[in-house]
């Protein structure tokens, strides 16, 4: 038995491998087994040639495999030195009595994944005993059973080298990756030893072509539910016209495209989808690809905080549902713009607008709520307040407060939280200390409430004195400003007669001298004014002067005093309280008088020193010696005495010694006047005294 040899198609697999999209083909007529060799005596064993087998075809790789022919386990080997011989065909009549009594020889093709074959007809270089089978007939067969490949063989001659060709109308064609079992049916032999053998040259005359090859893809392979997906099924290879079909988990309804789509794939689309593409002649090629679809969130809804129309002060809080990373957004659902970093679980609104918030999860799928919250915020006046001029006056000045106005505003003004009774204008005239704020309200019904506005009046300064008005020369009245606590920054100038009075700068002046006096007052801020006035009046000291007669030895001064007091040596003479009075001894004279307006003045002395001494009424013998002296002067009498030692102007320097030795040590050397009394405060002896 000779063995196929394939001979030519390395050229044509290199073409069509270079190309894979092109269905050009290339004839190899025959495929030739050549070789010798005989058959083992087993009846499933195929026979054994010279030259190695199975057959391949490669070009670059494996395409192709034609096997040995065998025999089936009813045929029996015959022994032949060059060719593959057979007995013990069907001597019954008909192909179907050989396919019963399995009365065949065969050969396998196969293919790889890659190659198609076209058999367009298998050609037998042959030779049949003369009892040998009268009739032929090669099947196929690739699963479901044999088919007939062309016509029936019948009438050929025997006993001599003989062709028997196989050429179906319509050529076979083998899918890659296929395995063809070739049977060759023989019946009507005569006898059970009569042989049909091979012989070389035989063959094939085939074609071959790229298997159909097919790539499935999904863009994009990962992605939200709800997301449109859609599939791409790319093919190559094959001939003809094609069908394809798509088949997995999701809900593709077209199996007919090799593009479908599913719009709003479900988390269900999740899986692996199959690509299959069927050529005319049924060979088909599949390919996988994987899907997820990873769940979205639900329709986030933004809760709002309380009611959404607010006023232009206020806002309004919406909140999303908790778990998600957010964007929240405004403008509709289709063209909505991201707000920059509104990236919370909550959102503050402060404008009117439509608001939404995109929430993505885990996954990275993201969620839109749908239907939007619409915020509307309603303008509202502004709290703004002018004022005319300070905030801080004097009283009987005004500050006059403006809000703003508008059309349909209204207006209430608030002195701290009471509102003012009829101060609903744009402006009011503050004459008062106050907290003052203004609420405007607009005609949609938002109320602004402005600062508060601290009015300060300061109460007008004026002057007064706790001091008498009327006072006697070389005494004062301290006048005072009295003003508010509130003024700071207060500046003063005192003025008598309307004249300022230099230096005179502070908030108390002690004034000394009659006048009319007022103070200038400037409370930087608030006002300058000038203070009521104050009159002093300023008695001149009395002046009394001291007269003295000789001849009756009496002192006097004016009458028109209220009244007076006599001093001797600055000792007040007692009872001595009119306006004239006796001197009776030498001394230093003063009198103190009062005027009708209080004032006390104090006379210049007067001095008496030669008064006879005769004048003087005595009561024992007094001896006063050394005269002069330096430091002791002794006073010599039997009576009991006191002595006054006064300088020559009245001023007393030893007064009232009862020692009979005065010490005069201390004293500067001068004239003096020694006093001499008695227990009675009688003048006993006065008498000039120097000291050296």
């Amino acid at each position: 038995m000779k063995k196929v040899l394939l001979s030519s198609v390395c050229l044509f697999l290199s073409v069509l491998f270079c190309t894979t999209s092109s269905n050009a083909q290339t004839a190899i007529n025959p495929f030739v087994w050549t070789g010798s060799g005989a058959s083992t005596t087993i009846t499933a064993d195929s026979s054994s040639f010279t030259t190695a087998w199975p057959a391949m075809i490669t070009p670059g790789s494996a395409t192709i495999f034609v096997s040995q022919w065998h025999r089936s386990a009813a045929m029996t080997g015959t022994a032949a030195a060059t060719c593959y011989n057979t007995s013990n065909w069907e001597m019954g009549g008909t192909l179907a009595s050989a396919q019963t009594n399995n009365k065949y020889i065969y050969f396998t093709l196969s293919t790889n994944s890659a190659t198609e074959v076209i058999v367009r007809n298998v050609v037998l270089q042959s030779q049949v005993s003369a009892t040998g089978p009268s009739s032929c007939q090669l099947t196929y067969n690739m699963g479901a059973g044999d088919i007939n490949y062309g016509a029936t063989a019948t009438g050929y001659a025997t006993a001599s080298p003989i062709t028997i060709a196989f050429s179906p109308a319509t050529p076979l064609r083998i899918c890659a990756g296929k395995t063809v079992t070739f049977k060759l049916f023989g019946w009507g032999a005569t006898t059970a030893a009569g042989t049909l053998r091979i012989n070389d040259n035989t063959g094939m005359n085939d074609s071959f072509l790229t298997a159909v090859a097919v790539v499935a893809s999904i863009t994009p392979n990962t992605v939200c539910a709800g997301t449109n997906v859609a599939f791409t099924g790319s093919r190559s290879g094959g001939t003809g016209t094609y069908t394809y079909a798509w088949a997995g988990p999701g809900a593709l309804v077209t199996t007919a495209s090799r593009n479908p789509q599913i719009f709003g794939a479900p988390v269900t689309a999740t899986g692996i989808y199959t690509f299959t593409a069927t050529d005319a002649w049924g060979c088909s090629a599949t390919d996988t690809t994987m899907l997820t679809v990873n769940p979205a969130p639900p329709t986030p809804v933004a809760t709002p905080s309380g009611t959404v129309t607010v006023c232009s002060y206020d806002s309004v809080v919406l909140t999303a549902p908790s778990g998600y990373t957010y964007q929240w957004r405004t403008g509709s659902f289709a063209g909505g713009a991201a707000i920059p970093g509104a990236t919370n679980v909550t959102y503050t609104a402060r404008t009117s607008n439509t608001y939404r918030v995109e929430v993505t999860n885990s996954f990275g799928c993201t969620t839109r709520g749908t239907p939007p919250t619409t915020v509307i915020v309603n303008p509202s006046a502004s709290g703004t307040v002018t004022t005319s001029g300070s905030l801080s006056f004097c009283t009987g000045g005004s500050v006059t407060l403006t809000g703003a106005s508008g059309t349909g505003y209204t207006y209430q003004w608030y002195n701290g939280a009471t509102a003012i009774t009829g101060a609903t204008n744009v402006s009011y005239v503050a004459t008062a200390t106050g907290s003052y704020s203004l609420k405007v309200t607009v005609p949609t019904g938002c109320v602004t409430t402005s600062a508060t506005y601290n009015v300060v009046e300061v109460a007008l300064p004026s002057i007064y004195t706790t001091d008498t008005t009327a006072f006697c020369e070389g005494g004062n009245a301290t006048l005072r400003v009295n003003i508010s606590a509130a003024a700071t920054g207060v500046l003063y100038q005192w003025k008598k007669n309307s004249i300022n009075i230099p230096g005179a700068t502070n908030t108390t002046y002690a004034a000394t001298t009659s006048g009319i006096y007022t103070c200038f007052v400037n409370i930087p801020g608030s006002c300058t004014v000038t203070t009521n006035q104050i009159v002093l009046n300023v008695h001149p000291l009395p002046a009394p002067v001291i007269t003295f007669n000789h001849t009756t030895n009496l002192f006097s001064t004016f009458s028109y005093y209220t009244r007076y007091q006599w001093y001797l040596n600055t000792v007040t003479i007692a009872g001595a309280t009119n306006r004239t009075t006796t001197g009776y001894v030498n001394g230093s004279y003063r009198v103190m008088v009062t005027d009708t307006f209080g004032c006390v003045r104090l006379s210049d002395p007067y001095g008496l020193y030669n008064l006879a001494v005769g004048n003087v009424g005595e009561t024992a013998a007094i001896s006063i010696f050394p005269n002069p002296a330096t430091d002791i002067v002794h006073i010599e009498t039997a009576a009991e005495i006191s002595a006054t030692v006064t300088g020559i102007e009245g001023k007393v320097v030893i007064a009232n010694t009862t020692n009979r030795d005065i010490d005069i040590s201390n004293l500067a050397d001068g004239l003096y006047i020694l006093t001499v009394y008695d227990t009675k405060g009688n003048r006993l002896r006065v008498e000039k005294l120097i000291k050296r």
